[in-house]
């Protein structure tokens, strides 16, 4: 790159002007009287407004690490693509060398990330999620209790409203697993078939007589957690959900949303 430049520069180099030679040869008795007694005085050289001036640009390389990374990938995959457009062993290698680079700093990165692990370990993301399959089943049985605890205590207060359209055969196939799970954990259940055509795996349909419309509910199916002393309720799920992705809104909605407990 920095050859290329050298040789630009070169080949410009006739073409910068200069002032005539002759001209500036020219003796004094050569030129025409100056000065006021010849009424010839040299032309004061107009003031340029600083404004009009043009701003002198100067290339400076940017500390900006974002700016930095950009580069970086740009020079990478400019490389590339002059690789694969013109395969030549000179513009592979180039690729190569960048690629090279870019894999060095990414194995520096894993190997410091290690190592910040190591000093401050309350960002190990293992110390409270174990990856070990002995410990993570632990783990997980004691994240699948919060969960079903989380679905038993709603189902002491609040009861499940089922929106769905009975002709849908996937909905039909998912109504049996809906039914089993607010069987499970206690929940009172009821259907709502907003097309008319009713389920016989709910055992307690309702025809939709507007409350689809007066809940906010446009999207089918939908199971709408309800408290019936209060009057308030909030969606569950929508669409396919499994019962364990089931047990996971529940414990979403116990926690207000916080995630899993440590």
């Amino acid at each position: 790159m920095i050859r290329k430049i050298v040789i630009c520069f070169m080949l410009l180099l006739p073409c910068l002007s200069f002032a005539d030679s002759d001209q500036a040869n020219a003796s004094y008795f050569d030129q025409d009287p100056m000065g006021w007694h010849w009424n010839n005085t040299p032309d004061e050289p107009e003031q340029q407004d600083d404004q009009n001036q043009p701003a002198t640009t100067q290339t400076t390389i940017s500390n900006d690490p974002m700016q930095h990374l950009k580069a970086v990938q740009h020079l990478l995959d400019e490389a590339k693509a002059e690789a694969v457009l013109n395969p030549t062993v000179e513009n592979v290698k180039n690729y190569m060398a960048i690629q090279q680079y870019v894999m060095n700093q990414s194995t520096q990165f894993a190997n410091t990330w290690q190592k910040t692990l190591a000093y401050y370990p309350e960002y190990n993301y293992s110390v409270n999620h174990p990856t070990e399959a002995a410990t993570r089943q632990i783990y997980l049985s004691q994240i699948n209790e919060q969960k079903v605890g989380a679905a038993k205590l709603l189902a002491q207060n609040n009861g499940l409203i089922f929106f769905y359209q009975g002709k849908s055969q996937e909905t039909q196939a998912q109504a049996a697993s809906i039914a089993d799970f607010a069987k499970l954990y206690g929940f009172a259940l009821i259907g709502v078939p907003v097309d008319g055509v009713a389920i016989e795996a709910i055992p307690d349909n309702r025809p939709d007589s507007g409350q689809s419309q007066r809940m906010g509910v446009s999207s089918f199916p939908a199971l709408i957690l309800v408290n019936p002393k209060s009057g308030q309720y909030i969606p569950l799920a929508y669409g396919y959900p499994t019962q364990d992705e089931l047990l996971s809104d529940c414990l979403n909605v116990v926690t207000n949303y916080q995630g899993e407990g440590e």
